[in-house]
């Protein structure tokens, strides 16, 4: 065998060598699963130009969350130039394939006005493909865009059948919502006793919002047993979570002595709380508490 053959030989089999080992890391060209796993490993290692060029082969064999992860990439200029038009012809690939992420994420750039002309309207089209998905996130906020006709024409009804979806999947802020429609009776049939068990599932999960509404349920009785210590319980939750609300109402349970000792001090002290929030509610209290000597 001559130099020549030989060097030629060696030459074919480096090669076939290399196109194993790519294939080993990079998987076949119908495999975008491995162009996804090498482009979320150069993506934490902050190699932008790797990952988006990884993201980019696995978008063209298909990849739907591929074209989510360049939409991002365009969207903030990573690993590429930044262009809010190819941001969103991006999340609009990935949302015509199906990606409730997507259908999510153009949702908020349509009502922000983010990337394009904010458009309400549009915001509510995008919000409607991924609530169809089951997306709980998405069906709480086109329960509240219906609650408050935002892109749509409103419906309370509409809005307690979106929310009501949502709180079975265990959505925090749509059980909180939908405890107000029954507390108000807008769009299903007013009963404290509903309120009071949306709102409960909720403030179990430490939406503070909830727990200052079931602690009013529970200071006057309605929906549940009344009990003042479970009202106090239920607003100091929600006051160490910063709620302006709950700090008012424990400042007027202590002024009153309701369920508490009286104390002026301790009134003093969470409408102080609320008034440093620069709540109008607390400085109200504030005010009153100086110009009566209570306290001080």
């Amino acid at each position: 065998m001559n130099n020549t053959v030989h060097r030629w030989i060696s030459l074919v089999l480096f090669v076939t060598l290399i196109f194993y080992a790519v294939s080993v890391l990079a998987g076949t060209d119908d495999s975008p699963d491995k162009w996804m796993d090498l482009g979320y490993q150069a993506y934490d290692q902050e190699n932008y130009q790797t990952a988006y060029k990884c993201f980019l082969q696995a978008s063209k064999l298909g990849d739907t969350v591929a074209f989510f992860n360049m939409g991002v990439m365009y969207e903030n200029g990573l690993g590429t130039d930044q262009s809010a038009e190819k941001a969103l012809e991006c999340y609009q690939q990935a949302a015509e394939m199906g990606l409730k992420e997507a259908q999510y994420q153009l949702f908020l750039i349509y009502l922000e006005g983010s990337l394009v002309e904010q458009s309400d309207e549009k915001a509510v089209e995008y919000l409607s493909m991924a609530a169809a998905q089951g997306d709980d996130d998405a069906l709480y906020s086109l329960g509240y865009s219906y609650e408050y006709g935002i892109g749509v024409e409103q419906s309370f009804e509409k809005a307690a059948e979106c929310y009501l979806t949502a709180a079975e999947k265990g959505n925090a802020w749509a059980q909180t919502h939908l405890g107000a429609l029954y507390e108000s009776g807008d769009g299903v049939k007013q009963s404290f006793e509903m309120a009071a068990k949306y709102y409960g599932m909720a403030a179990a999960q430490g939406d503070y919002y909830a727990q200052v509404d079931l602690g009013w349920l529970y200071k006057y009785g309605y929906g549940v047993e009344k009990s003042a210590e479970k009202a106090i319980e239920l607003y100091q939750q929600a006051a160490d979570q910063g709620s302006w609300e709950a700090m008012c109402n424990l400042g007027g349970m202590y002024e009153e002595g309701d369920g508490v000792e009286q104390s002026y001090e301790k009134a003093l002290k969470y409408y102080q709380q609320a008034a440093d929030l620069g709540e109008s509610w607390g400085q109200s209290h504030l005010g009153r508490f100086y110009a009566n000597e209570f306290g001080v």
